[in-house]
């Protein structure tokens, strides 16, 4: 086995296809191809299936997936370091996320807040686990999560197994959230029930149709028929925007520009999608945030807990 071929197994999983992961690795495809029989050979197992459709790793495939990509993502920041030149920025933030939407203000809150930084930023949008095991093997300095309170048990044992420690910040009901292109996004109500999903799709993430968080839609009591599955809130966000679906979420505060509320204000600010608090739910989702067991905190990470947290408690 080679580092290359992790990459390689890596970007197919990514791209679906040994076409589209030749193309952009600026490689053969059959170079590619060749590359992966090789390693299954050694493996002795098949990592792909293989069909017109594309490339899907098999179960071996997944666990083996899982299990190089913390090896890439260590040689990825070791190439990186070794890549700095003597002037590089003397800040560094790197953070895992489980989607917070609106992580990407608080950053810029900090970029506005200190101009003199010489600062290198860095996200990921990743799972819970991921998002632990990512803080645990000190590939990012902090992490902010959300949980749900009816896997507390498992989580800190998870998180007291990697020695992470978990700072929590506040908790909100459950939601559900859809776009203009669902029906009840004119409901003057502001809950909803399970029943009133009906048939209309779900958009779910891909870690939730397998793995420890698989029933939290038989917890929700949430209707399962027609399945999206992404791995981004940016396609969650395109897609609630344009089509009947809908995912669940927390009850969090808003958090809009000066901008925004003026728009707001004027009434000319029209929200691309609206989340309805789920009826009869006794689950919560718990966000806060994660660090290495005894690191000390940066300065440019105690502001960025300090901007989470003030949205959060708002």
């Amino acid at each position: 086995m080679t580092l290359t071929q992790f990459k390689y197994v890596l970007e197919i999983a990514k791209a679906g296809s040994v076409n589209q992961a030749a193309n952009n690795l600026f490689v053969s495809q059959s170079v590619l191809s060749n590359s992966i029989k090789a390693l299954e050979n050694e493996l002795g197992q098949k990592v792909f299936f293989r069909s017109t459709q594309g490339m899907q790793p098999t179960l071996f495939g997944e666990n083996f997936i899982a299990n190089i990509t913390p090896i890439q993502m260590h040689m990825d920041q070791l190439n990186m370091l070794l890549n700095r030149v003597s002037d590089s920025p003397r800040v560094s933030l790197s953070i895992a996320t489980t989607g917070f939407s609106q992580l990407n203000r608080v950053l810029a809150s900090i970029i506005h807040n200190n101009t003199v930084y010489e600062a290198r930023i860095e996200t990921f949008e990743t799972s819970f686990d991921e998002a632990i095991a990512m803080v645990a093997n000190e590939l990012v300095n902090l992490a902010f999560i959300r949980r749900w309170d009816c896997y507390y048990n498992s989580t800190n044992k998870r998180l007291r197994s990697l020695k992470v420690d978990y700072f929590p910040i506040n908790s909100f009901p459950m939601g559900i959230t859809i776009g203009a292109g669902n029906p009840l996004y004119y409901s003057d109500q502001n809950t909803i029930t399970p029943e009133m999903l009906g048939d209309y799709p779900c958009i779910m993430y891909n870690y939730l149709e397998s793995g420890p968080y698989r029933d939290i839609y038989d917890r929700l009591k949430l209707p399962l028929h027609t399945r999206i599955i992404t791995n981004s809130r940016a396609s969650m966000y395109e897609l609630i925007n344009d089509t009947p679906a809908y995912y669940f979420d927390a009850m969090i505060p808003s958090f809009i520009s000066e901008q925004e509320k003026g728009a707001v204000h004027n009434n000319t600010y029209v929200p691309h999608r609206r989340t309805l608090l789920l009826e009869g739910c006794s689950i919560r989702t718990e966000y806060g945030w994660l660090m290495r067991k005894g690191r000390t905190r940066t300065d440019i990470e105690e502001e960025c807990i300090d901007l989470v947290a003030q949205w959060l408690r708002t």
